[in-house]
């Protein structure tokens, strides 16, 4: 759901139609939000094609009161590549929407960090702990340059305790986002290097939409977000590229082979 500020730009998509009701394209809503004094975009949109239940369906229950207050209670942020958005026990006033970007969900134990999830656009970054406590139990850091939206907390609260219906869809939407990262963190920590480089890879060829990319991250930050040493990581690429699943040149990757790739990631 994508809510436009001031005015619609001269290029509006074509794909959009007008209806009585408003403007729609396929789930997304457009909201006119004339009485702000910026310009500008805020994307509410599903964060996975697995969640049962997206934000938008969570934003249709507020009014456009709330719709409004929300954005004038926000600001907007940008964080380079590797910059650090949020550290661990930082303290909670703000809730991070992630509106452009890559960033990773980590959290530090035992002298350890372990990545939770990779985050992509029109994501909440840790939203399942943000009401936890008033410390935040993760931390995030941007794989590429970033820009985060900033929606002050107690705002939000409020709504939720005045918006009955309002809050259980949003209690909805987070189990959801729980049972997802729960999955993701199964689904890599617990294959072999070769299975679980073969579903990164697989994933970050999702995000970009093409067969064809570049690494976000180093060998070594790899290695960290599947739990293995970065000799394996790079003697697993190097596998690959050997046998012609995939070219890899220093971090441009090529997919050569996705059906065996799938099927290493399913094995392994």
């Amino acid at each position: 759901m994508y809510v436009w500020f001031s005015t619609f730009p001269q290029n509006f998509p074509s794909a959009f139609t007008f209806t009585e009701i408003g403007f729609y394209a396929e789930k997304d809503v457009i909201l006119h939000a004339s009485e702000f004094s910026f310009t500008g975009m805020i994307a509410f949109n599903n964060t996975s094609a697995n969640c049962n239940l997206s934000l938008n369906d969570c934003i249709t229950a507020l009014s456009p009161g709330e719709k409004e207050l929300l954005l004038r209670e926000s600001s907007v942020l940008s964080y380079k590549k590797g910059e650090m958005i949020i550290r661990q026990d930082f303290s909670a006033s703000h809730l991070y929407l992630l509106e452009s970007g890559l960033v990773t969900l980590n959290v530090f134990d035992d002298r350890r960090v372990s990545t939770v999830k990779l985050l992509t656009p029109q994501s909440f970054i840790g939203i399942m702990c943000s009401f936890a406590g008033r410390r935040l139990d993760f931390s995030a850091t941007a794989l590429q340059n970033s820009t985060i939206r900033l929606v002050e907390m107690d705002t939000f609260e409020q709504i939720i305790k005045t918006n009955g219906d309002f809050a259980y869809l949003f209690i909805r939407y987070i189990s959801s986002l729980t049972n997802e990262m729960v999955h993701w963190i199964m689904r890599v920590k617990g294959r072999n290097v070769d299975g679980a480089i073969a579903l990164i890879l697989l994933e970050f060829s999702e995000i970009y939409q093409s067969t064809d990319f570049e690494l976000p991250v180093t060998r070594k930050e790899l290695a960290s977000i599947i739990g293995y040493s970065k000799e394996s990581v790079i003697n697993t690429l190097s596998h690959f590229n050997k046998d012609n699943i995939i070219r890899i040149n220093e971090k441009n990757v090529s997919i050569l082979d996705s059906k065996r790739l799938t099927l290493i990631s399913q094995a392994g």
